[in-house]
């Protein structure tokens, strides 16, 4: 499992757990964008943001995400990071299995689905997943869809009981991810 991916686990292990402090809320859904993301997408409410650096087998990764947790059975994310340029010698289906896996492996789940896909009108190479997986006695659902963009890994996650990953809201929060243009490249640096 990749330093990246523990991080990434590690996360949603603070965000089930803090769940069960959170106050039950009406869902507001509001489209969010993140320039520093590239991406625009419709949360329940204001997400949280947060930024940790990791290292991993290709050095250190900052690691992006911005999180809802409605209430304590439910949680929304969504994070990205940029590998070094090599990671496009990989073939991007494996990559998304290392991510996969290394998540599977965290969370001690059971995979119910892995689905390969092709994201937006570029076809970005992304995997939709699922893991049924215990905590605090009870079975929570991992929804995820995870895609590669160039060498940017985005993983779009819900967490929650069956009912409610698999509902329309569900369907309609992993659909509204909406990719912006990477912004020029100025001096021969990428403006963050």
């Amino acid at each position: 499992m990749t330093t990246m991916t523990r991080t990434l686990a590690g996360m949603i292990a603070l965000l089930i757990g803090s769940a069960a402090f959170a106050q039950d809320t009406e869902l507001t859904w509001k489209r969010h964008t993140s320039e520093n993301g590239r991406f625009s997408i419709l949360f329940p409410g204001t997400p949280k943001e947060q930024k940790q650096q990791t290292d991993s087998p290709l050095g250190k990764l900052n690691v992006y995400s911005l999180m809802v947790e409605p209430n304590a059975n439910l949680a929304y994310l969504v994070s990205w990071n940029d590998y070094p340029a090599v990671i496009k010698d990989d073939d991007p289906q494996d990559v998304l299995s290392r991510v996969r896996d290394g998540n599977n492996q965290f969370l001690k789940g059971k995979l119910i689905a892995d689905k390969k896909l092709s994201i937006g009108k570029e076809k970005h190479p992304a995997r939709e997943i699922e893991f049924e997986f215990p905590f605090m006695g009870d079975t929570f659902i991992y929804r995820a869809n995870v895609m590669l963009v160039d060498n940017r890994l985005y993983q779009v996650v819900m967490i929650g009981s069956k009912e409610v990953t698999h509902s329309d809201a569900a369907d309609d929060y992993f659909r509204s991810l909406k990719l912006l243009p990477k912004k020029p490249v100025v001096c021969g640096v990428e403006d963050e």
